[in-house]
């Protein structure tokens, strides 16, 4: 799911998963874009940056850190009856 969220321009240079987990530092035109496009994914929820945005001026991108929670997909799922 993060490979589709992320724009192409995101260029990641960390990432770690830890149970539901996620935390990644990297590089992109707008870090802020990358915060709104992980929280309005169904697959992530609490995006937030974890450390300050700097601004790379030789390639005006912007480095940040950030973290997420994956959301569990079956977690409003009604239980499986075995019935079938």
């Amino acid at each position: 799911s993060l490979t589709e969220i992320l724009d192409d321009g995101v260029w990641l240079t960390e990432l770690s998963i830890s149970g539901r987990d996620v935390t990644m530092s990297g590089f992109a035109a707008s870090a802020s874009k990358v915060i709104g496009d992980l929280e309005s994914s169904p697959a992530f929820a609490g995006a937030a940056f974890s450390d300050a945005v700097f601004t790379d001026q030789a390639t005006s991108t912007e480095r940040f850190s950030a973290k997420a929670r994956v959301e569990d997909k079956n977690r409003d799922a009604p239980a499986s009856g075995g019935e079938g």
